[in-house]
């Protein structure tokens, strides 16, 4: 992506879904005020797939692009320390996941 890109962005019930000029999604539906850094195996579902993505292996397991499968593959990253769970309050409860530290960027 290139740095400045603008993104068009639209408000849907408690969140905003942002897409880039070249397609690419992110649907921030739930907490995004709370916790706008939170992901969960729909945000990343919704991603992954606008990037055209098919799988994605991580710790030598391979998830093919499923909502179900990105809910497995969050929890197998919280069991390895990646990640940690937070839970949104309001009337909606939703479990999200947030780093736990910082990770240098690909090629940096």
């Amino acid at each position: 992506m290139e740095a400045g890109a603008s993104w068009s962005h639209q408000r849907h019930g408690a969140g905003v879904t942002f897409v880039s000029p070249e397609g690419i999604r992110v649907n921030a539906h739930v907490a995004m005020a709370e916790y706008p850094e939170g992901i969960d195996g729909g945000r990343l579902f919704e991603y992954l797939e606008s990037l055209g993505v098919a799988s994605v292996h991580f710790e030598g397991i391979e998830y093919s692009i499923a909502k179900h499968e990105m809910d497995k593959l969050m929890d197998q990253m919280a069991r390895s320390g990646l990640l940690r769970p937070v839970v949104s309050s309001g009337r909606f409860v939703h479990r999200l996941f947030e780093l736990t530290q910082e990770l240098p960027l690909s090629g940096s």
